[in-house]
């Protein structure tokens, strides 16, 4: 159920921070240095997911369904 939701989580993620970034910001502020700040917020985002994968596989779990084993 939970890989289905993945898109749509992200479009309205996305959606909510470009809402607020034009609620927030003017047009000159945006154009200037507004529009770097989802690149970073993907970077940081990059880097989470990178650690949490690498302390996932190192400890082992789920790799039972995938047929490995320690």
């Amino acid at each position: 159920m939970f890989p289905q939701l993945g898109a749509p989580v992200g479009f309205i993620f996305a959606s909510d921070i470009f809402l607020t970034l034009t609620e927030t910001m003017t047009d000159a502020q945006f154009f200037a240095w507004g529009w770097r700040i989802p690149f970073l917020a993907s970077a940081a985002l990059g880097t989470f997911v990178l650690f949490y994968l690498m302390t996932v596989c190192s400890l082992g779990w789920g790799t039972h369904q995938l047929g490995y084993s320690r």
